[in-house]
């Protein structure tokens, strides 16, 4: 049984980053065996790993080489026994328009054929890949996070490039042979029930079977939706507390470090449990951070929206 443990850091506590010794003190306190973070600082993955006696690697540090400036990025790390034998990041080319419109037979915008090389880099500088070694078999972890519609590079804004994340990050799994486990803040979908999704793009418009492509019903990866299984099992609305364990929703930005969830992931059995939050959830379920994993290529396996998400059978 591994217990994992994801968290936007920038997202609870700002740029300033002035409490992540204190977030890095409550994420050891759940004992974590694998740790994935999004929009870390590279200083902070040594807080982390220094308070909770992990090992790991920072997005920015991995190939390809990031020209442009060093802001945040993604973070994976483990606990021994588990070792990290290998790390990647997608390529920036792995987010071309064309490339991602025809895999997933969804057009490409007019207008956004061709994608900035910033916000190419920006996508791939937040896609990381682990291959993890030291459980009862090796897996693969990945740590992503979606820039948001409204962001800018340069002067320009995301907008229709955004799906571009969504859908190289699902094309990515779906290739994906051993178990896998991942965490997104893929800043999708804005609502969603236990039997329908509704997302920023509306069905039909391009970017749309992207957006679908990691996060619909159902995805094109092997992973099942453990917050939308959870919802239908016990018939609860999205803003019921008990369903809350199955994600952290980003709004939460004022440095609560009074309550935390910890997930568990059995990649054995892929039996997934959580730890219920005591928070009541508010606006639905937007904008949450879940956990996903997957077990071996041919078994269902979960997967993460804006946080993360794992595979089970």
């Amino acid at each position: 049984m591994l217990r994992i443990v994801s968290l936007n850091m920038r997202a609870y506590f700002g740029p300033g980053g002035s409490q992540a010794e204190d977030f890095a003190s409550l994420i050891a306190s759940h004992d974590p065996d694998v740790v994935l973070l999004q929009e870390a600082r590279p200083r902070w993955l040594e807080v982390v790993c220094r308070a909770a006696g992990l090992d790991g690697a920072h997005s920015l540090d991995v190939a390809p080489q990031a020209v442009r400036r060093r802001g945040d990025g993604c973070v994976i790390a483990v606990r021994s026994p588990l070792r990290i034998e290998r790390l990647w990041r997608l390529e920036p080319s792995a987010f071309t328009p064309a490339i991602v419109a025809t895999a997933l037979k969804d057009p490409v915008p007019v207008r956004y054929e061709v994608l900035p090389d910033a916000l190419a880099e920006r996508f791939s500088t937040r896609a990381l890949f682990a291959e993890v070694s030291g459980a009862t078999r090796p897996f693969v972890a990945a740590s992503f996070h979606a820039t948001p519609g409204e962001g800018r590079v340069g002067k320009q804004k995301v907008s229709d490039w955004k799906p571009l994340f969504h859908g190289a990050a699902a094309i990515a799994l779906s290739e994906l042979d051993l178990p896998f486990v991942f965490a997104i803040d893929a800043n999708e979908p804005p609502t969603e029930t236990a039997d329908a999704v509704r997302f920023g793009w509306e069905e039909g418009r391009p970017g749309a079977a992207k957006l679908a492509a990691l996060l619909g019903l159902p995805p094109i990866h092997r992973a099942r939706d453990l917050q939308r299984e959870q919802l239908k099992n016990t018939g609860r609305g999205p803003g019921y507390r008990g369903i809350s364990g199955a994600h952290v929703h980003h709004q939460w930005r004022k440095g609560d470090t009074r309550r935390w969830p910890a997930f568990r992931l059995d990649l054995g059995n892929i039996r997934v449990q959580d730890r219920e939050l005591r928070h009541l959830l508010h606006r639905g379920v937007s904008r949450r951070q879940r956990p996903c994993a997957a077990p071996s290529r041919h078994h269902a396996q979960l997967s993460t929206r804006s946080g993360p998400s794992w595979p089970c059978d």
